[in-house]
């Protein structure tokens, strides 16, 4: 059974207007809503046959973006991006057409996007920003928030703390009416419980290997994600959120990523970015191998020592079935993790005593 949402005071707090239209976000249970939603605003879910309209999108994307924006009668237009992660701007721009009517930039794990020239590309175009900050809460660019520069922004916070869900939707110049969502019919707090507990063995190997399901991350099939209901976020979630100390969160962040950069390039891993942006909050650690051979035996090395070491989330099927390089950056990438509740003189001291060996 759905919990009640019949409190008058709560449905309001929900759904009020935001204040600047910049700062005060909406509230949904997961991104993929947030971004539907969104889009619902800015009059993208009207779109028919051949007026039907588009969105570039990267194609190293998760799978359930796209989800969203087919729901809506949306096409996803695919377009490549570097091995740093920076779309490549030439072919976006080869793909600008009438029906175009926004460009997806992703902050990849909370690593900032050129902004200006974004926006500037976008006006130049007559196109909507839209943001993907799904990895990215609390990073920042140019002292503003990512997620609340582009006509609409996403940051799904439950993936940087140990939540359930939780996802913010940004818009700049629009109203959103949302009907009467229901909350997600389950116990968040024992799923908040388990959450924590998964994040804190994590690092005690004789308790991890007890405990924790070997995942097969080299499989496109493993985490494949299916249609969720629209749900909204509860209020005990807004406030575990509202209650966090986000200086303290970056920071720790921070020093886990350098912690997991300095020993990574020991062991003849690339980072993904030379260097971590100032305002960055990072979502994990992220770097190339050599092959898809290479990252299966990094995935086997860190579920011996206890280190959820894990790839990119699940493509979408007509970006595996193309010939694009999403496919190929996948099979190359892998994630350390980082936990707000990860020690970092633990962690330093663990990774003192491990070395990578094939």
């Amino acid at each position: 059974m759905y919990r009640r949402l019949s409190e008058a005071a709560y449905l309001h707090w929900l759904f009020r207007q935001p204040a600047d239209n910049t700062t005060q976000p909406y509230k949904f249970a997961y991104g993929r809503t947030a971004l539907k939603y969104g889009l619902k605003c800015l009059g993208l879910d009207n779109a028919v046959g051949s007026a039907q309209f588009k969105i570039l999108i990267p194609s190293f994307i998760c799978e359930v973006v796209p989800q969203a924006l087919e729901q809506l009668g949306i096409k996803p237009v695919f377009y490549e991006v570097t091995p740093n992660l920076t779309p490549v701007w030439s072919q976006v721009e080869s793909l600008i057409s009438n029906d175009v009517k926004g460009l997806m930039i992703v902050h990849y794990f909370g690593h900032a996007q050129d902004i200006n020239f974004c926006e500037k590309f976008c006006k130049n175009h007559g196109i909507l920003l839209i943001e993907d900050n799904a990895h990215g809460y609390g990073s920042k660019y140019n002292g503003q928030a990512l997620g609340t520069f582009g006509d609409l922004g996403i940051v799904s916070v439950h993936k940087t703390y140990p939540l359930l869900n939780g996802a913010y939707l940004y818009l700049k110049n629009n109203f959103l009416n949302i009907p009467n969502l229901p909350l997600e019919p389950c116990n968040i707090f024992f799923k908040q419980f388990k959450k924590w507990v998964k994040q804190i063995v994590g690092f005690v190997p004789v308790l991890e290997k007890n405990i924790r399901k070997k995942y097969d991350y080299a499989s496109q099939n493993e985490f494949r994600e299916p249609m969720v209901p629209d749900y909204v976020m509860d209020s005990a979630t807004h406030l575990f959120i509202q209650n966090q100390n986000l200086e303290f969160n970056s920071n720790i962040r921070r020093r886990i990523y350098y912690i997991w950069q300095k020993w990574a390039e020991l062991q003849n891993l690339v980072s993904v970015w030379s260097n971590l942006a100032e305002e960055a909050v990072p979502m994990n650690y992220a770097a190339w191998v050599t092959s898809n051979e290479q990252r299966k035996k990094w995935f086997k090395w860190g579920y011996e020592n206890g280190i959820d070491i894990h790839s990119w989330p699940t493509l979408p099927r007509e970006v595996i079935q193309s010939n694009s390089n999403a496919l190929k950056y996948w099979e190359k990438l892998i994630c350390f993790p980082i936990h707000s509740g990860m020690n970092p003189e633990q962690l330093e001291r663990k990774l003192n005593k491990l070395s990578f060996k094939e």
